[in-house]
This record gives C-alpha cells, structure tokens and sequence, in this order.
C-alpha cells in the first residue's frame, strides 16, 4: 500500500469534512427541521427579498463560512450537533416554569390588599351615578349581578378587604392596573371582584 503525501492527507481531510458538512446540513433541512411554510409565506419572503437592496457583506460573509467550515469541519460538527440537541434538553427541563399568563399582573395578591371593609361599606364606595340614566341605580352599576354573585362567595372565617393593584411601569404615580374587593382567608386570596381596571 503506497504511502499518501501531505497534500493527499489534506485532500482526503477536506472530501471527508465536505461529505459530512453536507450530510448535516441535509438531515437538517430534510429531518429535523423540513419546510414548512405555506405557498403564500414563500411568495411573500420572496417579495421581500426581492425589494431589498444587494447587500456584498452578508455575501461575503457566507462565501468565506464555507471554506472557513471546511478547514475546521471537526468543530463546525461538534457545533452543529450540540445545537441540535439542545432544544431537546431544554424541553426536558423539570425546573423551567412557564411564562406567566398576562392576566396574572392584574390578579390580587396579598401585598395588593390595603383596607379591611365591609360589604355595607364597599357598596358606599360602588355606588354609581348617571345623570342620564343609563346606569342602574344598584351598587356598582351594571356589575351588580357580579358583585351580587361575589357576595355569595363569603363562608365562615373570610374578610372582606379593599385592594389595588399598581401598574408595574406605572409613569403616573400611584397609577393603577385595577381596584376591588376581595374574599380573604389566612392572608390567601379566596375570591374578588374587580370594578375599576385601567
């Protein structure tokens, strides 16, 4: 078996590199991530490509990757293989907790409650005044059925407290999200009813 030289080592170095680089870049597309935008969103891209301006640097930029690859294909694959498996260890991650809910900022918690009231009270402060009319003339207006059915909620051992919610950025100070009342048992939240929300 006759000995290869220098230059056919390399040769052989960079086929190799090229045939994996390829293989890679083709499980990808084809496997793991395939295509699949619609016939519109392609025509689309399409479009928009097509209005913006020739730019010579991202051009160059991707001719000089695949040479620059194909020297150190060893550790543009080890790259490209520990970028796909990571999505899948993030995904199996027990201690990533969701992304709160945007209806969560303007939920009572308990630094949110400010006065101890009474129901006599709160319907003091709901009372609504329409000079036209259009508003009944019941404690809070057109909520009463929900404040009705918020009373309905009180069982042994709740308190009734008055509480607002800040604005997280607020600019304005004392801004609110919202304002109302809730059901509290033991400092925990049990039931509110929410009558003013920004």
């Amino acid at each position: 078996m006759a000995q290869l030289t220098a230059w056919e080592w390399l040769g052989v170095y960079l086929g190799a590199g090229a045939c994996l680089l390829v293989l890679m870049r083709l499980y990808v597309t084809l496997i793991l991530r395939p295509p699949q935008t619609s016939g519109f969103a392609t025509d689309m891209l399409a479009a928009i490509r097509a209005e913006q301006p020739f730019d010579w640097r991202k051009k160059a930029e991707s001719v000089l990757f695949m040479p620059l690859a194909l020297l150190v294909w060893p550790l543009a694959i080890w790259v490209g293989i520990s970028e796909i498996l990571k999505p899948a260890r993030t995904h199996t991650r027990p201690e990533a907790e969701p992304e709160p809910e945007p209806q969560e900022q303007f939920r009572c918690q308990k630094q949110h409650l400010r006065i101890v009231t009474s129901p006599v009270e709160a319907e003091k402060l709901g009372v609504v005044t329409d000079p036209l009319g259009r508003a009944p003339a019941l404690p809070f207006g057109h909520l009463n059925a929900a404040w009705l059915a918020f009373l309905s909620k009180n069982e042994a051992g709740f308190t009734l407290w008055f509480f607002e919610v800040p604005l997280e950025d607020a600019r304005v100070r004392r801004a609110r999200a919202c304002r109302g009342f809730a059901w509290v048992k033991s400092r925990k939240v049990q039931a509110e009813f929410v009558f003013e929300w920004n």
